[in-house]
């Protein structure tokens, strides 16, 4: 059985189907975060590595850039640290400064918001291009230490009598 419909009809339909589109658009737009445009889809405490700074500089339009590695590590109920996967950062600009800074110092404890990023590098013994990633950093800060606190003070005992004090 087939369907009559006018051309006039066909085009309510298209409208209808725009403005939609136009609202769900605008509504996608309003709920992603200010800024890079693009979310993140890593978050994570990591921590970062003494010498995990792998190359450094500017790029063709002179803005500052820093690679670094870092992982993610834990420490179980029986105190033994587990590292998780080695992950490969990339940071620009302001981003990359702050990294920098976060190596200066003795706090390795950082929590970082990236998106991926992709790459085939040379290929492998069978002649399939290697796949690597790059995490783009769009979020970093660090982590404050956690002091434990002081032990409370005991209390001062009883003096213990001496044996000169004992009257029998």
């Amino acid at each position: 059985m087939a369907t009559a419909t006018t051309k006039a009809q066909l085009e309510t339909a298209l409208a209808a189907a725009q403005a939609r589109i136009a609202e769900l658009e605008a509504a996608a737009q309003a709920a992603e975060p200010a800024g890079s445009g693009r979310r993140d889809q890593l978050e994570q405490t990591l921590w970062l590595q003494r010498k995990g700074v792998n190359r450094q500089g500017t790029t063709g339009d002179g803005t500052p850039y820093v690679q670094f590695g870092a992982q993610y590590a834990s420490v179980g109920k029986d105190g033994q640290r587990t590292f998780g996967a080695w992950k490969d950062f990339i940071a620009f600009g302001d981003m990359a400064e702050a990294v920098l800074e976060a190596f200066g110092t003795d706090n390795r404890l950082a929590r970082i918001g990236a998106y991926e990023r992709p790459w085939h590098g040379k290929p492998d013994a069978s002649g399939y291009p290697t796949r690597n990633t790059e995490w783009c950093v769009v979020q970093f800060s660090l982590v404050g230490r956690v002091t434990p606190p002081a032990p409370a003070p005991t209390p001062a005992a009883a003096p213990t009598p001496q044996l000169a004090e004992l009257a029998f």
